[in-house]
């Protein structure tokens, strides 16, 4: 019986990493296909040639592109992060510990962690 909880507890992780790793690789997908349309636009722009107000309301529509195009990623990119420090935190949960606070401390901008409470007394 326990052998098989092993192999359950080993599947279950297995999963999980591969969700994250799927996730992660679909962000940077995401981003690549993000990068090279905005990459060609420009290429495009300065092969049309164009000068005063025209470039610089083509130059002004580039840029609106590429914000507008990446907040989206940017938002799913955050979400996934947000989901496995969540996952993360629960596993640390459920194994007795207290979770890692992943914030900045006023200590030169040092990460928190477990034991950063006692230390700033």
């Amino acid at each position: 019986m326990g052998a098989a909880a092993d192999v359950g507890t080993v599947r279950a992780k297995a999963n999980e990493m591969t969700r994250h790793l799927v996730c992660a690789f679909l962000d940077s997908l995401f981003l690549a296909l993000w990068a090279v349309p905005n990459v060609y636009i420009g290429r495009f722009i300065e092969g049309l040639h164009v000068t005063g107000i025209d470039a610089v309301v083509l130059r002004c529509l580039q840029i609106l592109f590429g914000v507008s195009t990446l907040a989206p990623i940017c938002i799913w990119i955050y979400k996934d992060i947000r989901i496995m420090i969540k996952h993360a935190n629960q596993e640390i949960q459920a194994a007795g510990m207290p979770p890692i606070a992943v914030a900045a401390s006023s200590n030169g901008g040092a990460i928190a962690g477990p034991g950063a409470a006692n230390d700033a007394r």
